[in-house]
């Protein structure tokens, strides 16, 4: 597992990435909580990891696409591809896990998400795992 570091404009590239979000709808394959959370990375470090799996129109279609792979859900995936840190460790632009299996991005004590009404801030205590960018 090697983190691509972050880019010195890491901050403004999220934030226009963030913006590019609003109002747009949650949709598998495109925009859930998966792909989010490696579009942020992307803008935070120039490093896309979903390279391939993008295009599911499915929860479990996506699913299908990981499985070859060795994974049987997307935290797992992320977590062979970031490294885990405790959630009371993570800092703004670090991926969270947060209850029910969607991912997020730290912003201090709020978290990015994307739910099904699309881009979302929910409470950082929702975290279960963090992984660091």
């Amino acid at each position: 597992m090697t983190a691509h570091p972050r880019l010195p404009d890491w901050q403004p590239r999220l934030g226009a990435y963030l913006g590019q979000l609003q109002g747009r709808p949650f949709r598998y394959g495109r925009l859930d909580c998966m792909l989010f959370t490696v579009g942020a990375v992307v803008a935070m470090t120039g490093h896309d990891y979903g390279r391939g799996l993008r295009g599911y129109r499915s929860r479990a279609e996506g699913l299908r696409k990981i499985k070859p792979l060795g994974f049987s859900s997307h935290v797992e995936l992320a977590a062979s591809w970031w490294p885990e840190i405790s959630p009371s460790e993570a800092r703004p632009g670090d991926v969270l896990e947060l209850e029910g299996l969607s991912m997020g991005i730290c912003q201090g004590p709020m978290a990015y998400a994307v739910g099904t009404q699309g881009l979302t801030v929910v409470p950082r205590s929702l975290s279960l795992r963090a992984f660091r960018i």
